[in-house]
């Protein structure tokens, strides 16, 4: 072989080589080509979802609007973490933070008055309102009794608390200088209303008894008081008036059958009492004296008569005077002991006449004969036999009969015709 041949033959075996070496090429190029394609796509999503670390760590966080203005504060201050939020005006308007008993948020407005706070207290939670000017308008916290809610008026004076308490609920309402006027609570037996006057003393309370019944109160502007109305579920009412000092002096009551009426001196004991006797359904009337002795009662009987009886200073009855019905009247005179002594009656036929004995045995009995006609007079012992008799006879002449110890062997004496 020559060597132009040879030449030829290798220009053959290197043209052969290079277009493999193209095919390889192109090859490697579109290899780089799909594998930068895959990175950028890859970059790309990495740009729209940016990679999120398990822990950052910093000391302050600071959020800027587009602006440059700082909107958003996250930190720490001595009780644990803080939170702050800006307006686009620049107003610190909101604070989430930690205080000592737990947490605590407070909003303020453009101004940076508060107008609104929650937090944590020694009981649980507080919350309050505020007027844009910093008075306090709604207040709500928990206590150790339960939940309670103050109310402000437009100068921020609390005038009105609703909470709950040992033994239920209770509502104050106060006036304008922050006093409580009006008080209504749950008390140990149900219900319990009190008004007062502007200094604050009650002058007036409602109350209710174990028994369900109501309690009514007036007081003086000592806060002594001075009317008392009581409701009754058995009886009915009672009515207690007092004088300025808080002592009673009139009472008025009412029962089953019917009412009464009391008058009481400075030892608030009944000196004067009447109303509707319980046995006879009629009137009574009782005077007492400075000791509540009663000296005197009058009263209508279940007979439908009238009765007086006088008294002594001991209270013990010393005077009656009775009527009977359809007879007359008896009047009867007692002792210091309580004997009768003295005993005075009428009748149809006329009027008796007994007089006792220490030991309330009769012992002068006068009064009109058996016929009606005339008087009679008998004349007792000791034990209450008769010794000497002395009335008129069939021809209206007198007789005097005279008896022994014993109340026999009578003996009579009469004038001549």
């Amino acid at each position: 072989m020559d060597d132009l041949t040879q030449l030829r033959h290798r220009l053959d075996i290197l043209e052969r080589d290079a277009a493999r070496w193209r095919r390889s090429a192109a090859r490697y190029r579109r290899f780089t080509l799909a594998l930068l394609a895959l990175c950028t796509a890859a970059l790309g999503l990495a740009a729209a979802r940016p990679m999120v670390a398990d822990v950052i760590q910093a000391g302050r966080l600071e959020i800027l609007d587009a602006d440059g203005n700082l909107v958003l504060a996250a930190s720490a201050d001595d009780r644990g973490g803080r939170l702050d939020l800006w307006s686009a005006g620049g107003a610190n308007i909101l604070r989430a933070a930690a205080n000592d008993a737990g947490g605590d948020l407070n909003i303020w407005n453009n101004a940076g008055t508060t107008i609104c706070g929650a937090f944590a207290a020694q009981h649980g939670g507080e919350w309050g309102l505020w007027s844009n000017d910093g008075r306090c308008l709604l207040r709500a916290d928990a206590t150790e009794h339960g939940g309670r809610l103050h109310l402000g008026n437009a100068a921020g004076t609390p005038v009105l608390t609703a909470a709950a308490q040992p033994l239920g609920g209770s509502i104050d309402v106060k006036n304008v200088t922050g006093t409580t006027v009006v008080r209504a609570a749950a008390g140990e037996q149900g219900g319990e209303l009190t008004a007062g006057n502007p200094a604050g003393k009650p002058v007036f309370t409602l109350t209710s008894d174990a028994a369900g019944a109501a309690r009514l109160t007036a007081h003086n502007a000592g806060a002594k008081p001075i009317l008392t109305l009581e409701a009754d579920e058995m009886i009915g009412a009672s009515l207690t008036l007092a004088d300025g000092a808080g002592t009673r002096r009139i009472t008025l009551s009412t029962d089953t059958h019917g009412g009464a009426i009391s008058f009481l001196n400075d030892l608030s004991q009944p000196v004067l009492h009447a109303g509707v006797a319980a046995s006879s359904s009629g009137g009574f009337l009782d005077l007492a004296n400075a000791q509540g002795k009663r000296v005197l009662a009058a009263a209508a009987e279940a007979d439908a008569c009238g009765r007086l009886d006088i008294a002594d200073n001991t209270g013990r009855f010393v005077f009656t005077a009775d009527a009977i019905p359809d007879i007359g009247a008896a009047l009867a005179l007692h002792n210091a002991k309580g004997r009768k002594a003295f005993l005075l009656g009428a009748r149809l036929e006329g009027g008796l006449l007994n007089l006792y004995s220490g030991h309330e045995t009769p012992v002068v009995v006068a009064g009109y004969a058996s016929d009606g006609l005339g008087g009679a007079l008998s004349i007792k012992n000791g034990r209450g036999l008769p010794v000497i008799q002395a009335a008129p006879d069939a021809t209206e002449r007198g007789r005097v009969t005279v008896y022994n110890a014993d109340g026999r062997n009578p003996r009579s004496f009469s004038p001549l015709p």
